[in-house]
C-alpha cells in the first residue's frame, strides 16, 4: 500500500533537512542517511551527533578538494594517495552490487586459501618477520585405523570427529588473528605477521596465547572409539619466505613457506609431546619471561611454555566471532574485482566444478575408492630463493605428469614430511578404469624426471583404498582432501623405503602391469598399521638379476603361441629374401577377443618370444589417438628415437622427419602428387608448385604407395617388432597405410584389440588381409583358473571354494579372475597366511603345480607344449606334491569361515565407468541419482520429489529426462489409472519390443508449462537399468548423507502409508509402534501430529505439473464402482442385507457386523507388504534402530499371521534376534534397561512359537513359548499343583474383572507396561492354541484365562482382546457353562462396538475368530437365530480366516443352519464361493464341496452335482484326498456317497465306499463336530443295511449291526448333549430303529419328539421328513411320494435346485425302507 505524499512528508518532518554535500547520490543515497538518522535520534546526546556531522562534513571537504584539483598539477605522491583513496572509497562508500549467487561462489573460493593469498595473489617471493604455529595432532593414525576396523562409515566418522576438533581450533587462531596457511591431514600450520602496529613481541605473544587456549580446551579429546586425541603445539619466529609456485604453462598454482621458522618448527615438532606447548629460541627471544610459566628443555634451544603468569596481559582486544570479525579477508574478497581469474588457479577441479555449477560443498562429500601418491622429496641444504626455485620446479613437474594421467596434485607442503606432494587419482571428474595403472606410471615417471642436482632424494609411495574425499576445516578457512587409511599407509610406504616407488598388493594387482617391474619387499614396521600385508618396488625398467618378460607362464595359450612363433620364424627369413610368396608373407599378427580375454596378456608374452637381435618397441594407444596418420607418424618418431611422439605440430619432430624424408628423396625422383602425400601423412612442409590441387584419394595412388614403400626400405634395413596394445584405436587412414608398409617386410606388428565390436569397417577389412594373421582368443580351460589365480595373488594354494566359484562364473576369461580376486582383496575378504603344504593339502586347499606359477629358465618348444597341458587341479593332488618337499613352507590365500560370495563388484572397468558417467552429470542430477539409490532398486516418483525437496517440476522433468537418455534410468512400468495409494504402485502391461528410452507408466501426465518434454520425462515408476549403478552411487555417499535421506524416505512412508480407499484410507491400527485412534485408545501426540499431515496430504502428494483440478496421476470418476463382483460375493452381500443393521441403532445390535468391510477390493495387505521392506531398509540407514525394531516385528508378525508366509517370517525373525542381541539396539535410549531387551526377545520367542505350530514342530513350539514366558518374568506353570493354584487366581480375578470391580481390574495400564502386557497376553493366546493341539484342554483354560486377564489390563487392544475372549468363551462353551459365554458375549461386543471406523486388515483375522467362535457357541447352546446371526456377519470376511478347522466349522454349521431352513440358493452361493471358485486351490475345499452336494441331494432330493459327478471327482482325485492337513472332508465325502449308494440300492457300488469307512472306524471314535456330522449318516446307513440284511434273514450280520447301532445311538446321544440342534435327526433315527425292530409305540413317540424339536430349533427338513415318515408307516402316505426321491436321482429324472422354490419350501424326502414282514 503505497503511502500520500503528504503522509511521507509528516512522517519524515522529523528527519533533519540533509545538507546539500549529502544530497548527491555518488556518495551515499538518501535512504541510507534516513536510516542513520533514525539511529542517531536514538542516541542520548546531542554532542555526539554534532560530532559525527562534523567529522563527515570534514571528510567531504577532502574528498571534494582532492576530486576538485585536476590531476595534472598533483605532485605523484597525490596522484598515488588520490587513487590510493579512490579504491578505498570504492570499497567502503559505493555498494558493491553482486548476486547472492556470486557472493556465494566467493565466500568459497575465499575460505580456501589463506589471507596471504588474497590480499596479495601476484606471483612474488615475499618475506616477513612472522611467527609460525605448528599443530599435530597425536593419535590420529590409531583413530583412523579404529574407525576404518569398527565398520564401513569409517572415514566419514573420522572426518566429523576432525571437523569438530580441527574446525574448533582454527577458530581460535582465526579469532587470535592468525593466519591458517596449510593442511595437512592431522596437522596445520599458522602464521602470524609482523606490521606495523604489531611488533615481533606481539606476534610471538599472539601465537603463544593462542597455543595456551588451544592445549587447554582441546588438549585431550575422547572420541567414541576410545581413541583420544591429543595436540602438539610447536612455536617458532624469524624472518620466512612465502612464494606462489605453478602457474604459466601449468594451470594449476599453489603455494609455499619457507625459511628458518619452517625448519625450526619442524624440529621443535619432532621434541615435543602431547600436550605440550614448545617454543623454539628463535621466538622466545621475544618474550617476557615473567609473562608465562615455563620449564626449560635442557637443550638451550627450546622452552616449554606452561601457563600464563601474573604479569601476563593481552596485546590486542579480541572481538566478536562474526565472520566479518574473525576473518576480514573474506568480506576482502567480496569487495574485490580480480578474485575470479586470479583465486581459480588455486582452486582444485572438483571444487571449482562445484563453484561453477553453484553446488554445496556438502555435495563434495563423498566416499570413493581412489589411487593416493605420496612424493617426499629430500634437498641439499640451500638458500631460500633456490629452495623456492627447486619447489616450484618440482611442483611443475609433479603437476603436469599428474595432469597427464588423469590425476591431480592435492596437497603441497614443506612443514610436515620435508617437501611433499600429495597426489590422488581417482576423484570426481577424474576417474579412469586404468587408474591404478597411471598411478604407478605416473610415480615412476616423476621418480625418474626430478632429477635436479639440488635433490638428494624422491620417494614415491602408491596405495588404493577408500577415502573420504570432502572439505575438511573450518568454515572460514578449509580445504578439499582426502581423508582414510590409504592416505596414511602411502605416507608411511614414503618414509620408510627411500629412493624408491613402493605400492601396497591392491595397487598392485589393480595395475595389471607386467609382474616382472614388481619385486616383493622386506617387511617393515610402519607406525600405526598392525598389518600393511606385502609392499612392492615397481621399477619399469625391471631387475637386472631377472630375465626379461613375466615371471609366471602364460596359462592356456600353448596353441595360440606356437602359431605365432612359426609366423615370427618365417617373417625373419622371408625379411632377407627378394621374393616372398603370396602364402609366405605374413607380417602382422592380431590378437583378438572379447573384454577380459587376456589380449594385452598375449601380446607381452608374443613380444618376449622375439630373438634378442631384433629391436622391439611397445605402443599403447588411447581414444584420443584415432587422428587421422596418427599410428603412422607415431611410428616414424619411434624410428628417430625411442621416445613418445610428440602431439602434432611439434616443431622438432616435424624437423627431423622432414630430415630424414629429404635425405630419402635425394635418391628418389619423386612427384608434386607425392610431395603433397607426405606433407599430408607425416605433417611435412615440403613446397608444392603454386597451382597443385588436388581432391581424391592419395591411398590410392599408386605412386604414394610406392614412395612409402621406399622410405620404409631407405630408413628401416633391419627388421623391427612393434607391439601395438589398444589397437581398435588405430585410425583408418593409418590401417590403409599399414598394409603398405607391410610390404615392404620391414616391419612385424602384434596388436591386441581388446574391443572387437569397437573396430571400424575399414579396420575389418584390413585384418581380412593375406598378410595379417588374426588368432582369436578364447577363455582359458578350467584347469588353469587355479594356478592364474595363484599367479594373481603371489601365492601358492588356495581354496577349493573360491576355485569352484571362479570356474563357474569366470567363463575362463583371466581379466575376470584378475577383477574377481582385486575386488576379494578390496574387501579384505582374502588374507594370506604361511602354512606347510602338508597342512594346505588337510585344508582342502588346491595347490597347482610349481611350474604352472613360475616361469622356467630354458624357454623351448617342448618344455612350453608339455607345461601348457598340465592340468592344475590334478597337480594339486598329493601324489604330485609327493615330488616336493612336505614340509615347504607356501603362501595360501584364506578367506573367512563364515564369508559368502555374494553382491560381489567384479568388474572394475564397469565402476569406472559409472564413475565418469556419474561425475559428468549436473549437481542436481547428482542428487536425483543419490536420492534414488538411498530409495532402492526400483522407486516411486512420490518418494523421490519427497527426497529431493524441489519445487521446480520442470527442472526434475529435464533431469529425469536426461537420465533416461543416457540409460542410467528406465522404466519399470506403473498403473496409475488405478492409483489407490501413494505408497504401493500397480504394475502397468508390459510393452512389446520397446525402443529406449521410453515410459510404459499408465496415467501420468505432462504439466502444460513442459509440452515440449518427452513423456519419459514424467515416468512414475522408474528403475536402475544397471544395479551396479545404483550400489556404486549408493557408496559415494557419506553416513551424515545416508542418514538424511533415509530419514527423509522413513518420513515418507511414515506419512503416507495409509490404507486403501476401499478401506476409507485412513490411518492403519498400528505402524512402527504407534497407534492410531482407533476407539480403543487415547491417539498420542506423534500419531496426532502425523494424522494433520495426513490431512493435509494433497498439497505435498502432487506430481510434477499438478494443480487443483489436474493430477498427473489421475482416477476415473467412477473409480468406486468400478470393481467387479464374483457370483458368490454378491449372493453373500445379498445374505447379510438380512442382518446387517442400519447405523442409527448401531447400538441397539447384538452383532456389530463391519458390513462396509470390501475384502474383495481391499489392498491394505498389498499396501503393508510392499511398505515394511522399504521401512526395515531406511530404518537402517538412518540408524533409528528403535523404529527398526517396531518395522521388524510388524513385518514378521504380518507375513507369519497375517499372509501365512513362514519361510519369510522365521528369516525376519532371525534377523530381529541378531539385531536385538546386538551392541547398536538400546531400547528407551540406554542399554540398561534388561528387562525391556528381555521384553523385545520374548516377542522374538513368542512369534516363533506360530512358525512351530504352523510347521507341526509341537516340542519346539512349545519350548520357544515357555521361554518367552521366562523373559516376560511369569512362567508357566509346569506342575499340576501350580497350575491349579494359577487357575484359581486368574479365575478369582477374572470374576472380579467381570463382575465384581471392573473399574480395578480394566484398563489400569498403558504405555510401555500397557504393551508388555499386550505381548504377555499374546504369547498365551498363542499357548492355548499349541494346548489344544496337543490336547492338553487344563493347560489351554489357564492359558485363556490367563490371556484374557492381562488383556483387559490395557483393554485396548482389539485384535488381542477378540482372541482373548474368543478362547475363553470356546473353554466355557465345552463346559456347558453358556451363561458365562453369554456374559463374555457381551463384553467382547462393547469391544467391537468401541471399535471405531473400519476395521484394520490385521484385525479381520481376530474379529472373524471371534464371532466364528460365538456362532459355535451359539450352535451348540441350540440358539438358532443368533448363531444365524453371527454366522452371517462373518461370512463376507471368511476369506480372511487362516485357521482352516475354524474356516470349515463355520462352513460346516453354516451350512447345516441355512440347510435346515431349505435355504438352498444361499447354500450354493456359499459352496461355490468359499469351498469351490477359491482364489487358491485347495483339494480339501473341493471334497467339502462335493460332500454339501451330495448332502444337499440326500435331504431335498435337488440336485446341484448329479451322483456321478461327485464319484467321479474321486476317481479322478483317488486317495489324494486323505493326504490333506484335515481329512475330514474325505471322510464325510466317502460317508455321504455310501449313503446315497446304498439309498439307491447300488450295493455292489456301495462296498467300495464301505471299505473307505472301515479305515476310518478302525481308529479311536474323538467327538468333534466332523465326526459327530458323520455318525448322523452311518447311523441311517446302517439301518438301512439292516433292513436288507433282515429281509435277507442274515441272522449274524443282523447281530453285528445291531450292536454298533447301539454303539453308535450311545455316542449320538451325548453329542446332543452339546449340540442340541443334531437332537431332531437323532429321534428320527431312533423312531426308525425302534421301528425297525417293531415297537411301533416307541416309534411313534420319538417320532413325536423328532417333530417337536424340529419345530424347536426350526429344523425344516427333519420336519418335513417326520411327518412324510409318520404318513408313510400309517399307510397314508400318497403312493406317488413313496418312491420320488429315488426315482429322481436317476440321471434323467433329476430335480435340479434352479426349480426349487424357496418361499414355499416343498420337498419330497428319502421314504425310509422298513422290512418286508412289517409292511405285510
Amino acid at each position: 500500500m503505497e503511502e500520500k505524499p503528504d503522509q511521507a512528508e509528516e512522517k519524515n518532518k522529523n528527519v533533519p533537512a540533509l545538507p546539500t554535500w549529502l544530497r548527491t547520490p555518488k556518495f551515499i543515497s538518501r535512504k541510507s542517511i534516513i536510516n542513520l538518522h533514525k539511529a542517531l535520534q536514538s542516541r542520548h546526546s546531542d554532542t555526539d551527533y554534532n560530532e559525527y556531522m562534523t567529522a563527515m562534513k570534514r571528510a567531504q571537504n577532502r574528498h571534494s578538494l582532492m576530486t576538485d584539483v585536476p590531476p595534472e598539477i598533483l605532485s605523484p605522491r597525490a596522484r598515488y594517495r588520490k587513487r590510493e583513496s579512490q579504491k578505498q572509497a570504492s570499497l567502503e562508500g559505493k555498494e558493491v552490487h553482486r548476486s547472492a549467487q556470486e557472493a556465494s561462489r566467493i565466500g568459497i573460493i575465499a575460505s580456501m586459501v589463506p589471507d596471504e593469498i588474497i590480499y596479495k595473489h601476484h606471483s612474488s617471493v615475499r618475506s616477513y618477520e612472522t611467527a609460525l604455529m605448528f599443530i599435530d595432532i597425536s593419535g590420529f593414525t590409531a583413530l583412523c585405523e579404529k574407525y576404518t576396523h569398527s565398520s564401513d562409515c569409517g572415514p566419514s566418522r573420522l572426518t566429523q570427529v576432525l571437523n569438530s576438533y580441527i574446525g574448533a581450533m582454527v577458530q581460535e587462531i582465526l579469532t587470535h588473528n592468525g593466519d591458517v596457511l596449510k593442511f595437512s591431514g592431522d596437522a596445520f600450520l599458522s602464521m602470524w605477521k609482523k606490521t606495523l602496529k604489531l611488533t615481533m613481541q606481539d606476534v610471538v605473544h599472539n601465537a603463544i596465547d593462542c597455543g595456551l587456549i588451544i592445549q587447554k580446551n582441546y588438549g585431550n579429546f575422547n572420541t567414541d572409539v576410545g581413541i583420544t586425541l591429543k595436540v602438539k603445539v610447536a612455536i617458532s619466529a624469524g624472518l620466512s619466505h612465502f612464494s606462489i609456485i605453478g602457474g604459466e604453462n601449468s594451470s594449476q598454482c599453489n603455494y609455499v613457506i619457507v625459511g628458518q621458522p619452517v625448519w625450526d618448527v619442524k624440529m621443535a615438532q619432532y621434541m615435543t609431546a602431547a600436550g605440550d606447548v614448545l617454543t623454539t629460541a628463535s621466538a622466545w627471544t621475544y618474550v617476557n619471561e615473567a609473562e608465562y610459566c615455563t620449564q626449560p628443555c635442557g637443550d638451550g634451544r627450546h622452552t616449554k611454555v606452561l601457563g600464563v603468569g601474573a604479569s601476563w596481559k593481552r596485546v590486542e582486544k579480541l572481538e566478536g566471532t562474526s565472520e566479518t570479525r574473525v576473518r576480514p579477508a573474506v568480506v576482502a574478497a567480496l569487495q574485490s574485482t580480480w578474485w575470479w581469474s586470479d583465486l581459480r588457479l588455486f582452486m582444485l577441479t572438483p571444487v571449482l566444478r562445484a563453484v561453477d555449477n553453484d553446488e554445496p560443498m556438502d555435495y563434495l562429500t563423498e566416499v570413493r575408492r581412489v589411487i593416493v601418491v605420496f612424493l617426499n622429496i629430500i634437498t641439499k641444504t640451500v638458500t631460500p630463493d633456490v629452495l623456492i626455485n627447486i619447489v616450484d620446479k618440482a611442483y611443475k613437474c609433479v603437476s603436469s605428469v599428474a595432469s597427464e594421467s588423469n590425476g591431480l596434485v592435492n596437497k603441497v607442503s614443506m612443514f610436515d614430511k620435508d617437501m611433499m606432494f600429495l597426489v590422488v587419482f581417482g576423484l570426481r571428474g577424474l576417474k579412469h578404469e586404468n587408474e591404478a595403472q597411471n598411478a604407478v606410471l605416473c610415480a615412476f615417471e616423476l621418480l625418474e624426471k626430478l632429477n635436479d642436482e639440488n635433490i638428494l632424494s624422491v620417494s614415491i609411495g602408491v596405495t588404493s583404498g577408500t577415502t573420504y574425499c570432502g572439505v575438511v576445516g573450518h568454515v572460514l578457512r578449509r580445504e578439499y582432501t582426502v581423508i582414510g587409511p590409504a592416505v596414511n599407509k602411502a605416507a608411511r610406504l614414503m618414509m620408510e623405503y627411500c629412493s624408491m616407488v613402493t605400492c601396497d598388493k591392491e595397487t598392485f594387482l589393480r595395475s595389471k602391469l607386467n609382474q616382472e617391474y614388481f619385486r616383493q619387499l622386506p617387511p617393515r614396521p610402519l607406525k600405526g598399521i598392525d598389518n600393511a600385508g606385502p609392499i612392492y618396488q615397481f621399477s619399469k625398467t625391471g631387475w637386472p638379476e631377472r630375465g626379461p618378460g613375466w615371471r609366471h607362464p602364460a596359462l592356456g595359450r600353448n596353441e595360440e603361441l606356437k602359431k605365432f612363433k612359426l609366423i615370427m620364424q618365417n617373417a625373419i627369413e622371408q625379411h632377407s629374401r627378394s621374393f616372398t610368396r603370396y602364402r609366405d608373407h605374413k607380417y602382422a599378427v592380431v590378437y583378438s577377443g572379447c573384454k577380459s580375454v587376456g589380449t594385452t596378456r598375449m601380446l607381452d608374452e608374443s613380444l618376449l618370444l622375439v630373438p634378442d637381435y631384433i629391436r622391439q618397441e611397445r605402443i599403447v594407444l588411447k581414444e584420443k589417438d584415432m587422428e587421422p596418420y596418427y599410428f603412422v607418424r607415431l611410428i616414424m618418431a619411434q624410428r628417430l628415437k625411442k621416445a613418445k611422439a610428440v602431439p602434432e605440430g611439434n616443431h622438432t619432430i616435424r624437423k627431423n622427419v622432414e630430415r630424414m624424408i629429404r635425405n630419402s628423396l635425394n635418391t628418389i625422383p619423386t612427384t608434386p602428387l607425392q610431395l603433397h602425400a607426405l606433407n599430408i601423412i607425416f605433417d611435412c612442409r615440403f613446397p608444392l608448385p603454386e597451382h597443385f590441387e588436388f581432391t581424391g584419394d592419395i591411398l590410392s595412388e599408386l605412386s604414394v604407395k610406392n614412395i612409402i614403400k621406399d622410405i620404409c626400405l631407405k630408413h628401416f634395413d633391419s627388421l623391427w617388432v612393434i607391439g601395438v596394445d589398444e589397437a581398435q584405436y588405430i585410425d583408418d587412414e593409418s590401417w590403409r597405410l599399414l598394409l603398405v608398409i607391410l610390404a615392404s617386410k620391414t616391419i612385424f606388428v602384434i596388436m591386441a584389440i581388446s574391443n572387437v565390436s569397437g573396430v571400424s569397417r575399414v579396420a575389418k577389412t584390413c585384418i581380412k588381409n593375406y598378410m595379417v594373421v588374426n588368432i582369436a582368443l578364447k577363455g582359458i580351460d578350467r584347469s588353469f583358473h587355479a594356478a592364474l589365480t595363484c599367479q594373481l595373488l603371489d601365492v601358492q594354494a588356495i581354496p577349493t571354494d573360491l576355485e569352484k566359484v571362479i570356474e563357474s562364473a569366470s567363463q575362463g576369461l583371466p581379466g575376470w579372475i584378475q577383477n574377481f580376486v582385486i575386488s576379494l582383496v578390496q574387501q579384505g575378504a582374502l588374507t594370506m597366511a604361511t602354512v606347510s603344504r602338508t597342512e594346505a593339502v588337510k585344508t582342502g586347499a588346491v595347490l597347482p603345480h610349481p611350474t604352472l606359477l613360475e616361469r622356467i629358465s630354458d624357454y623351448n618348444e617342448e618344455q612350453l607344449s608339455i607345461y601348457s597341458y598340465i592340468s592344475a587341479s590334478v597337480m594339486s593332488r598329493q601324489d604330485s606334491v609327493a615330488e616336493v618337499h612336505d614340509q615347504e613352507n607356501v603362501q595360501m590365500a584364506v578367506l573367512p569361515e563364515s564369508y559368502t560370495f555374494e553382491n560381489i563388484k567384479v568388474d572394475m572397468t564397469m565402476d569406472a565407468i559409472i564413475l565418469k558417467t556419474y561425475d559428468s552429470l549436473t549437481p542436481f542430477e547428482k542428487m536425483l541419482i543419490k536420492c534414488g539409490s538411498v530409495l532402492g532398486e526400483v522407486f516411486s516418483r512420490r518418494m523421490l520429489l519427497h527426497l529431493l525437496q524441489s519445487n521446480s517440476p520442470r527442472k526434475v522433468a529435464q533431469a529425469v529426462a536426461k537420465l533416461f537418455s543416457i540409460r542410467v534410468l528406465e522404466c519399470e512400468g506403473g498403473d496409475f489409472t488405478r492409483d489407490t495409494s501413494l505408497v504401493l504402485v500397480h504394475p502397468s502391461p508390459a510393452l512389446t519390443d520397446p525402443k529406449p528410452p521410453y515410459c510404459a507408466c499408465l496415467g501420468t501426465r505432462q504439466p502444460p508449462s513442459c509440452r515440449d518434454l518427452p513423456m519419459y520425462a514424467f515416468c512414475g515408476y522408474m528403475k536402475f537399468r544397471h544395479s551396479q549403478f545404483r550400489t556404486t552411487t549408493y557408496d559415494l555417499l557419506t553416513e551424515n548423507q545416508k542418514h538424511e535421506l533415509h530419514s527423509r524416505a522413513l518420513l515418507y512412508l511414515e506419512r503416507y502409508t495409509r490404507r486403501c480407499s476401499s478401506c476409507g484410507g485412513g490411518c492403519f491400527a498400528k505402524l512402527l509402534g504407534l497407534r492410531c485412534d482407533s476407539g480403543l485408545i487415547d491417539e498420542s501426540e506423534d500419531v496426532k501430529r502425523t494424522r494433520r499431515q495426513i490431512s493435509a496430504l494433497s498439497a505435498e502428494a502432487k506430481m510434477a505439473g499438478e494443480d487443483d483440478n489436474i493430477s498427473e496421476f489421475s482416477l476415473p470418476e467412477d473409480w468406486s464402482t468400478q470393481f467387479l463382483e464374483t457370483e458368490g460375493t454378491l449372493i453373500s452381500r445379498m445374505l447379510l442385507q438380512e442382518s446387517r443393521p442400519r447405523e442409527s441403532n448401531l447400538e441397539h445390535k447384538r452383532v456389530r457386523s463391519f458390513s462396509s468391510l470390501d475384502l474383495e477390493n481391499c489392498e491394505c495387505l498389498s499396501i503393508l507388504l510392499a511398505v515394511y521392506p522399504q521401512l526395515i531398509d531406511h530404518c537402517q540407514g538412518a540408524a533409528d534402530y528403535e523404529k527398526l525394531f517396531e518395522a521388524y516385528m510388524e513385518y514378521a508378525d504380518l507375513c507369519i499371521n497375517i499372509n501365512v508366509n513362514i519361510p519369510q517370517g522365521v528369516r525376519l525373525l532371525s534377523d530381529v534376534e541378531v539385531f536385538i542381541k546386538s551392541k547398536k539396539y538400546c531400547p528407551m535410549g540406554t542399554c540398561t534397561n534388561n528387562w525391556v531387551l528381555d521384553f523385545h526377545l520374548a516377542s522374538v520367542y513368542s512369534l516363533r512359537g506360530v512358525c512351530m505350530i504352523e510347521t507341526g514342530d509341537l516340542e519346539e513350539a512349545r519350548k520357544q513359548l515357555f521361554q518367552a514366558m521366562k523373559l516376560y518374568r511369569v512362567p508357566f506353570p509346569t506342575s499340576k499343583h501350580w497350575r491349579k493354584v494359577y487357575n484359581m487366581g486368574e479365575s478369582i480375578r477374572q470374576l472380579m474383572a467381570l463382575y465384581v470391580v471392573p473399574n480395578l481390574y480394566i484398563a489400569t495400564e498403558s504405555g510401555v507396561i500397557g504393551h508388555f502386557y499386550e505381548d504377555i497376553a499374546k504369547t498365551l493366546n498363542i499357548l492355548y492354541t499349541l494346548f489344544i493341539e496337543c490336547k492338553e484342554y487344563a493347560n489351554a483354560t489357564l492359558a485363556a484365562k490367563w490371556s484374557l486377564n492381562y488383556a483387559l489390563r490395557t483393554n485396548s487392544n482389539l485384535r488381542v482382546l477378540c482372541i482373548s475372549y474368543a478362547n475363553m468363551i470356546d473353554v466355557y462353551k465345552h463346559k456347558q457353562k453358556f451363561s458365562t459365554c453369554l456374559k463374555l458375549e457381551k463384553r467382547a461386543m462393547d469391544s467391537c462396538r468401541r471399535k471405531r471406523g473400519q476395521l484394520d486388515v490385521t484385525e479381520v483375522e481376530a474379529v472373524c475368530y471371534l464371532y466364528t467362535n460365538i456362532f459355535l457357541f451359539y450352535v451348540e447352546w441350540g440358539k438358532k437365530i443368533e448363531s444365524l446371526e453371527f454366522g452371517l456377519s462373518v461370512v463376507h470376511m471368511l476369506s480372511s480366516i487362516h485357521n482352516s478347522d475354524m474356516r470349515q466349522l463355520l462352513i460346516l454349521w453354516m451350512l447345516k443352519l441355512l440347510l435346515c431352513d431349505l435355504k438352498i440358493h444361499d447354500m450354493v452361493a456359499i459352496m461355490r464361493e468359499f469351498l469351490y471358485m477359491t482364489d487358491t486351490y485347495d483339494l480339501c475345499s473341493e471334497a467339502w464341496y462335493y460332500y454339501y452336494a451330495v448332502m444337499i441331494l440326500l435331504d431335498t432330493g435337488y440336485c446341484i452335482e448329479s451322483l456321478s459327478s461327485c464319484e467321479k471327482f474321486y476317481i479322478k482325485k483317488g486317495d489324494s484326498v486323505l493326504k490333506n492337513k484335515t481329512p475330514e472332508a474325505a471322510w464325510n465325502y466317502f460317508v455321504a456317497m455310501w449313503l446315497a449308494t446304498i439309498r439307491i440300492g447300488a450295493w455292489e457300488r456301495a462296498i467300495l465306499w464301505e471299505e473307505k469307512i472301515k479305515q476310518r472306524l478302525s481308529n479311536k471314535f474323538e467327538r468333534n463336530e466332523f465326526n459327530t456330522n458323520m455318525l448322523i449318516i452311518l447311523i441311517e446307513g446302517i439301518l438301512i443295511t439292516l433292513v436288507k440284511e433282515m429281509d435277507n434273514r442274515n441272522i449274524k450280520k443282523i447281530m453285528l449291526l445291531e450292536k454298533a447301532i447301539k454303539s453308535m445311538f450311545q455316542e449320538m446321544s451325548k453329542a446332543c448333549e452339546h449340540t442340541p440342534l443334531l437332537r431332531p435327526r437323532y429321534y428320527l433315527m431312533l423312531a426308525y430303529y425302534s421301528y425297525i425292530r417293531g415297537k411301533k409305540h416307541r416309534a411313534f413317540n420319538n417320532l413325536n419328539k423328532a417333530r417337536d424339536s424340529a419345530k424347536q430349533y426350526s429344523h425344516n427338513v427333519v420336519l418335513i421328513w417326520s411327518e412324510h415318515t409318520r404318513h408313510h408307516w400309517r399307510g397314508t402316505l400318497n403312493p406317488k411320494y413313496l418312491d420320488y426321491w429315488t426315482e429322481h436321482v436317476e440321471p434323467d429324472s433329476l430335480l435340479d435346485y434352479r426349480d426349487f422354490d424357496q418361499e414355499k419350501g416343498k420337498i419330497i424326502p428319502f421314504t425310509l425302507p422298513i422290512p418286508r414282514d412289517l409292511e405285510k
